[in-house]
């Protein structure tokens, strides 16, 4: 296990230094993923293609993942979790930062290997 996510014993390690350490290191589209971050889910953009597809989360019983994929350039956990967090008000309601959120999921995002089925497009999908 890399020393960044755990320690000698395997004890994860993950605090706000070791978050932003990993972060610079991921390659991602940040363009892409602070759009995802601006949308603004109850107000401005609720009428947009993106944000009336991502409300099928948790309603529609064929939700397609696969298309949300597409629709982020790669980035659906980010975008799952972000819709999740937002859409529920769960940011205020756990006093939790909304960058250092999306930082810790676009970590977690970009650690998954790009096998056929334990990846973070079937990690979005449960979620």
């Amino acid at each position: 296990m890399n020393s960044i996510w755990a320690d000698k014993v395997g004890k994860p390690k993950v605090g706000y230094e070791e978050l932003e350490q990993c972060v610079f290191q991921i390659k991602s589209d940040w363009g892409s993923i602070n759009q995802l971050v601006s949308l603004d889910f109850h107000g401005k953009d609720r009428e947009s293609a993106i944000v009336k597809f991502l409300s099928g989360i948790g309603v529609q019983l064929e939700f397609d993942i696969f298309h949300l994929r597409t629709r982020t350039g790669g980035n659906e956990l980010i975008a799952v979790g972000h819709y999740v967090m937002a859409s529920n008000n769960l940011y205020q309601q756990l006093n939790i930062k909304q960058t250092k959120f999306i930082k810790y999921v676009t970590v977690i995002q970009e650690m998954y290997n790009p096998i056929p089925y334990h990846n973070k497009t079937h990690a979005a999908d449960v979620a």
